[in-house]
């Protein structure tokens, strides 16, 4: 019985190995066959998961202390030369 099972096991493993390899084998086929599209859907998953990912991740994080913002006349004497 334990070996009948053992040997279920092995066969389902075998099969999940054949179906990664059969689509392995078929996405190189359309990387091969259609380079443009491929790397133009790479892109675009690129472009799907840096907001979904990234943009929460930065929200996450607490600035230490925030940062006054500096009056508009002293950004404009700094920039001119002009002292106050």
């Amino acid at each position: 019985m334990q070996q009948n099972r053992r040997k279920k096991r092995r066969e389902k493993l075998r099969e999940k190995e054949r179906l990664k390899m059969a689509v392995m084998e078929k996405l190189k086929m359309f990387v091969v066959n259609e380079p443009i599209v491929a790397a133009s859907c790479l892109i675009g998953g690129v472009g799907l998961f840096l907001p979904a990912v990234v943009k929460p991740m930065l929200d996450s994080f607490e600035p230490s202390k925030k940062v006054r913002q500096p009056a508009l006349n002293d950004v404009v004497a700094g920039m001119t030369g002009k002292n106050q």
